[in-house]
């Protein structure tokens, strides 16, 4: 008895508790990816913005240079 108790707790293990584990590592890491790759991504949006500026900024003093 205590033999195939030990056998079902094993096939247990293998086949319902370690795949649902995974999937929720998988799901969790996935998730924080998910959560990382919008913050740098906002960075990123930041950082062109502030480089957009500074290049219409330059654009608009060589068009003034140019008109004097």
């Amino acid at each position: 008895m205590n033999f195939m108790y030990k056998k079902i707790n094993k096939i247990y293990f293998k086949k319902i508790f370690f795949p649902v584990f995974l999937f929720f590592l998988i799901l969790t890491l996935f998730k924080y990816r998910l959560v990382f790759a919008s913050s740098s991504d906002l960075v990123e949006t930041e950082k062109d913005n502030k480089f957009k500026e500074i290049v219409l900024k330059l654009n608009k003093r060589k068009e003034k240079k140019k008109k004097q």
